[in-house]
């Protein structure tokens, strides 16, 4: 893979960094808002990973 490559993979993990993030905000918004109890940690990385699973099989197809 040329270097050049790298930062261009770079540059699109951050934006789906971000686009998880927006799209997290406009979706929880109000939920986001309210300090959250220890057992919805685990609900957030749950859905962080499943993110993560759908940009890694749209990057497949």
């Amino acid at each position: 893979m040329p270097r050049t490559a790298q930062p261009l993979e770079e540059a699109r993990r951050q934006g789906a960094c971000a686009g998880f993030a927006a799209s997290f905000r406009t979706r929880y918004s109000a939920v986001a808002a309210e300090p959250l109890p220890a057992t919805h940690v685990d609900l957030i990385l749950a859905l962080r990973r499943q993110e993560r699973e759908r940009a890694r099989g749209a990057d497949r197809h």
